[in-house]
């Protein structure tokens, strides 16, 4: 009497296994007129997300995750959600039963006029911000001119758009989720791009992200920085890119209004209700939302606001010259110091303008240890003697450059010395010491580029050796060099503007520069990109003029950039 039943049993159990044989022969099945869709039946190659889609796992069935909507969903003619790490429930009914069946907020049918009027009311309590701490940055960011997707946050669109009083909690919480994405984002997807290599003493995110929690001033330009990182290095649709274009947009929009009004404060008087200790963290605050701004436009191609965010970031330094004299020099603001320092030593060789080095001797003697990458200080050190002797004579006097040698072999060997302490597996110490040897290299030639051209053939062995180094990375395919590649566009240009007489090699460093603007989506290397090109075809009336005066020339076509 049992036959029938283990017959089918069986039956289903054969056609499973027939159906997963030849499934991936079959290819995709139809989705017309399909119901149900047999997991094991559907190709092993297809595009597939991390996660279920949201009507799937609100349906409580196993969703085929198929890219870009589900097969589950489009089988029942239903609009597949998309898939986030994060579903929020406020559009599709807060409660299943009770008096708030169907729902999209908790409000009494028919009372919500009632509802309106209680919130109006100025004494009126709401829930505490969990991170804003000022109500002007809460309704300056609406979430209705912000659409985000991706990995970082996808909410459904019908509780967003509907910017009602009676959502304001929706409101208000989407987008504190959001800029804590942010922020999370900033600390473990941009903080490794805006260093040499990351190191445990990195204050950017633990005590500045600190900071930024009460400062609205830092907690915009960090979440604007996060978001132009992801605008730049995101892979996903169109749409997708637009959206986080747009977003990181209002942030920088919100960012500049916030530190324009800081500038001016310091500009004009002492803001007022700060004195001592806390006009010192305001300060600190403002620098280090200034820099992350600067650091922002290293994610857009062809920046524009980079030169006037360090003229900022010198305005706030100078006041926090000041007190400096009347205090110690705190932990925070050295290592803010030193971010301003390298980012002014990665543009002085491409801008004629004198300007003193920021506090060389603090500087010099920060965070890192004992300036674990000391390739940096030498660099701003050899474009302030160039600039120097340039305006004080215009011709540049005999110099030693043994001692300039000396300087760069002794920033290789202390780093050296110290890789294997921070990098881990092999196949990152290996990456890493090939990065620190072009570095060296490339410190070598600069030198003489900028203090000796006359005799610049002195300096061929070192240039050989880049440029091995160099063919080395474009025929080697290793994937630990994704971690290095945000270190390698000064090398390039160094190595750049001494193949002006090879095309083979101009390819190497073209294709490498691509590789390197491609994997980091630091974009503003593309202005320097192009001035090589500028350079490499520069007519016979300038053939003989070195790229450090070439930059100002009318015939490059470029204005002054930065080589981060």
């Amino acid at each position: 009497m049992f036959l029938p039943l283990v017959f089918q049993k069986f039956r289903l159990r054969f056609l499973r296994y027939f159906d997963t044989l030849h499934a991936q022969d079959r290819g995709p099945l139809p989705v017309t007129g399909m119901r149900n869709i047999r997991l094991d039946s559907l190709p092993n190659g297809r595009p597939v997300a991390s996660r279920d889609c949201a009507l799937c796992t609100r349906r409580r069935i196993r969703c085929d995750r198929t890219v870009p909507s589900c097969l589950k969903c489009a089988s029942r003619n239903h609009e597949c959600p998309g898939f986030s790490s994060i579903n929020l429930k406020w559009d599709q009914g807060i409660a299943s039963r009770g008096k708030f069946a169907g729902s999209m907020v908790p409000i009494h049918r028919g009372k919500a006029s009632v509802f309106n009027d209680s919130m109006r009311k100025p004494h009126a309590r709401r829930p505490k911000a969990i991170t804003f701490r000022s109500p002007q940055t809460r309704a300056e960011l609406s979430v209705s001119s912000i659409r985000y997707h991706g990995d970082l946050l996808e909410v459904a669109s019908g509780a967003l758009h509907r910017a009602s009083q009676d959502q304001y909690l929706v409101n208000r919480c989407a987008r504190v989720i959001l800029l804590d994405r942010l922020l999370d984002h900033f600390s473990t997807g941009v903080v490794p791009r805006l260093t040499w290599i990351e190191l445990p003493d990195n204050l950017w995110p633990t005590t500045l992200r600190s900071l930024a929690q009460g400062s609205r001033c830092l907690y915009l330009s960090l979440s604007c920085l996060a978001a132009a990182h992801l605008s730049a290095t995101q892979i996903g649709t169109i749409s997708e890119r637009s959206s986080f274009k747009q977003l990181h947009d209002r942030l920088r929009e919100l960012s500049l209004q916030s530190v324009n009004q800081g500038i001016a404060r310091v500009l004009t008087n002492t803001p007022s209700g700060l004195s001592g200790e806390s006009l010192h963290l305001w300060l600190t605050e403002t620098l280090a939302s200034i820099i992350a701004l600067c650091y922002a436009e290293a994610f857009r191609p062809a920046p524009t606001r980079w030169k006037l965010h360090l003229y900022g970031c010198r305005t706030v330094v100078d006041r926090l010259s000041l007190h400096r004299e009347l205090g110690p020099e705190r932990l925070v603001e050295k290592f803010l110091l030193k971010e301003v320092a390298d980012l002014e030593a990665l543009s002085d060789f491409s801008t004629p303008t004198l300007m003193s080095p920021i506090s060389t001797t603090r500087a010099s003697t920060l965070a890192c240890g004992n300036s674990f990458w000391g390739f940096t200080d030498l660099i701003r050190e050899i474009s302030f003697t160039e600039k120097k002797h340039q305006h004080a004579s215009g011709k540049m006097s005999a110099i030693d450059m043994s001692a300039w040698h000396t300087r760069a072999d002794e920033s290789y060997h202390g780093i050296i010395s110290n890789v294997r302490d921070m990098c881990g597996r092999q196949g990152n110490i290996t990456c890493f010491e090939s990065v620190a040897r072009a570095h060296h290299y490339a410190t070598v030639v600069y030198s003489y580029q900028a203090l000796a051209p006359e005799v610049i053939g002195e300096a061929t062995v070192a240039l050989e050796a880049l440029f091995t180094i160099l063919k080395d990375m474009c025929t080697t395919d290793n994937e630990a060099m994704t971690a290095f590649w945000h270190d390698m566009f000064f090398p390039l240009l160094i190595a750049g503007t001494e193949c002006s007489a090879d095309e083979g090699l101009q390819a190497i460093v073209e294709h490498l520069y691509l590789t390197a603007l491609s994997i980091t989506g630091l974009w503003c290397n593309s202005a320097s990109l192009q001035f090589l090109k500028s350079y490499w075809q520069r007519s016979q009336a300038n053939v003989h003029m070195v790229w450090i005066q070439y930059v100002g020339n009318a015939e490059s076509g470029t204005g002054p950039f930065i080589v981060f």
